[in-house]
């Protein structure tokens, strides 16, 4: 038995588990852990501002959790690349889905730590204090509790968020870095496009089912076994952001085990006899350790310069950059935004996400393939094709800027700088000891005017028994029939939501049906020996000039639009309030000015497109293609490589050197 085709670990390989030796089946396994592997990153997206208000931190430090898995990414990344090439990559695979089951484990510590957010409801931590404490107008209103998990930031429980994203991005790089060109190793080129479209669209149903278990769990309160008596788009409202976590971490470490049991390689059914790629193969002769050592870093160097000489791999990679920062950084940051710009509960906006822009991106890219591989277009107009697909989807997103509904009216306040000052000018509630540590928000009688709690409107007596609950005898509300307002925003009859979900729906059919070509010029315009390598320092390269700075950078743009903060205990927490106006701006226009450079550059693959000329050629003609050069082949890793006469590899088919 071949025990580099068969499946098993060490000498246990019963017959029973050969039927499973193939590339089918370690797509179904693969695509199932990238399921939820994929959901990790929308959960924590989805969950991201129930964090901000749970342990009271602001957006620019969501970035730095957000781009913790990149960090750990950027430093292995390359290193994973090449041992894929040298080791089982299955198990390389594996042995990094246990480190992400860990990471998602990792993130349900704070709750174990600290418990539910009660603090956000009572100035008790007694979770059987069932009366609902209102911020009202009053001279002896109780300081918080400033005991760690309350109202300052939890900096604890912000380090083991932190480090939970660390260690996914140290699991999750094997996975991208060296599965697809495991896949695209082990099977022919007429038919990877339907296994890269299937394993990409498949691996879309992961963030929509982070954004739909997100949806679900903050449905629920951080304790789910005790009601707090509010609603859920109340801004107090923290969801059970930790059971998602949970449920990821169980169902990662089920799937995993089947990993570990895949062969290094599958065999491959070709027209191509045996004989005749044995003929062309050379001989390698075994060599010392330190030759081995001084053959692989001249084989490093050597794979480097070919990567660097790269033009098409360079435009590529720069295109990714901006389109990354565009993309991915309007992505985390919108579940955010329909819950400020269209009042949508955490639950609903995640909901809404999962349900409509990425299942609509799994359509996309399964049509991809499916039209590539039916029509099979020439390298130059595909490329042509893609541009103009890419710069009318970044149109439809840039578009959103003005679908939006109008900000809410703060009679009381006034707007100096960047920043809310909530003290009447006329001093209606300036005795009343207000604070900005709980966001409450009410409207007066007539349904115009809001105020951010019934303290800043002055409000001093509340009665629980109506619905919504009625607070009285404010002295900032003059000009209604009654000094009287209600728990909760004021009503609108902006009705842009269905309109910006159909748009930004149509914006993702239109980019994800190019992902697959994508996918296809990365891996054919490198030589087939560097795919890996080439994948890891593209990895890299994304992590330290993407992946790292754009939620740091999204995330200060969008904590300039605040204007209100938590502030308790001397520190300054979460943003409570933002200038919706400017957010909607300042959002759209950063994402749509990055992906107009990623399609810039794209002009660069345009200009070089020519020196693609296998991208979807099938084996058998490319050994035709050797055979009319003379070139000689060595069989490594299911790849027939060209080599000139002293051994040094020749030039490529796609005319890098």
């Amino acid at each position: 038995m071949d025990w580099e085709t068969s499946c098993g670990i060490g000498n246990w390989r019963p017959k029973w588990l050969q039927r499973f030796a193939s590339t089918k089946w370690f797509l179904i396994v693969f695509s199932i852990v990238a399921i939820l592997q994929g959901g990790y990153f929308t959960y924590l997206i989805g969950c991201i501002s129930t964090l901000e208000k749970r342990f009271a931190f602001e957006s620019k430090i969501s970035g730095f959790i957000l781009i913790a898995d990149n960090l750990s990414q950027m430093v292995v990344s390359p290193i994973i690349g090449y041992l894929g090439g040298k080791y089982n990559r299955s198990r390389l695979i594996a042995a990094g889905n246990l480190i992400v089951a860990l990471s998602c484990l990792m993130n349900v510590v704070p709750y174990m730590m600290y418990g539910p957010g009660l603090h956000l409801l009572s100035n008790t931590n007694s979770i059987s204090n069932t009366t609902q404490q209102h911020e009202v107008c009053s001279d002896d209103n109780l300081d918080p509790d400033c005991s760690a998990g309350n109202q300052n930031t939890v900096m604890s429980a912000v380090i083991i968020l932190w480090l939970a994203s660390f260690a996914n991005g140290l699991g999750y790089t094997a996975f991208y870095t060296i599965g697809l060109p495991y896949i695209d190793d082990n099977v022919q080129k007429k038919n990877s496009p339907m296994y890269l479209s299937t394993t990409a669209t498949l691996r879309l149903c992961g963030p929509t089912l982070g954004f739909l278990l997100s949806s679900i769990s903050l449905a629920m309160y951080e304790d789910p076994f005790y009601d707090p008596k509010i609603s859920r788009n109340d801004p107090r409202w923290i969801g059970a952001w930790w059971v998602g976590f949970l449920v990821l971490g169980v169902l990662i470490l089920i799937f995993t085990i089947p990993m570990f049991l895949f062969p290094k390689r599958f065999k491959i059914h070709t027209k191509k006899s045996n004989s005749n790629v044995n003929n062309k193969s050379i001989e390698i002769n075994n060599k010392t350790d330190d030759q081995q050592t001084i053959s692989e870093k001249k084989n490093v160097k050597l794979a480097l310069k070919r990567l660097a000489k790269n033009p098409i791999l360079i435009f590529h990679a720069l295109t990714g950059i901006f389109r990354i920062f565009g993309y991915l950084g309007y992505y985390i940051f919108k579940p955010k935004y329909m819950e400020l710009q269209y009042r949508q509960s955490a639950s609903g906006a995640s909901f809404f996400t999962g349900s409509t822009s990425v299942l609509i991106m799994a359509v996309g890219i399964m049509g991809g393939g499916l039209l590539l591989t039916y029509f099979r277009p020439k390298t130059r107009p595909l490329v042509l094709i893609m541009f103009v697909v890419e710069l009318v989807a970044s149109c439809m997103i840039f578009s959103g800027i003005f679908l939006g509904c109008p900000a809410p009216q703060f009679p009381t306040s006034t707007i100096v700088g960047n920043s809310m000052i909530l003290d009447s000018p006329d001093l209606c509630n300036h005795d009343c000891g207000c604070s900005t540590r709980v966001y409450q928000p009410i409207c007066s009688s007539d349904g115009l005017n809001a105020y951010f709690s019934p303290c800043y409107a002055g409000c001093k007596t509340v009665d629980t028994t109506t619905d919504p609950i009625t607070y009285g005898d404010c002295n900032c509300i003059r000009n209604t029939l009654s000094n009287t307002a209600t728990s909760g925003y004021c009503p609108t009859d902006c009705n842009q939501f269905p309109l910006f979900i159909i748009l930004l729906t149509m914006a993702s059919l239109c980019s994800s049906t190019i992902r697959t070509g994508n996918t296809l010029i990365t891996l054919r315009c490198v030589d087939p020996q560097d795919k890996s390598f080439a994948m890891g320092i593209i990895g890299s390269f994304f992590a330290v000039f993407a992946f790292i700075p754009y939620p740091l950078i999204f995330g200060a743009i969008i904590d300039s639009t605040c204007l209100v903060w938590e502030e308790s205990c001397g520190k300054t927490g979460n943003c409570w309030l933002y200038d919706i106006d400017k957010f909607r701006v300042y959002l759209h226009s950063a994402a749509f000015g990055f992906m107009l450079l990623g399609s810039l550059f794209d002009i660069g693959v345009i200009v070089y497109s020519d020196r693609l000329k296998n991208l979807l050629d099938d084996e058998e003609e490319d050994e035709d293609n050797d055979d009319k050069n003379g070139g000689k082949g060595v069989v490594i890793n299911n790849e027939i490589q060209l080599v000139d006469q002293t051994g040094r590899d020749g030039q490529n088919k796609n005319g890098n050197n």
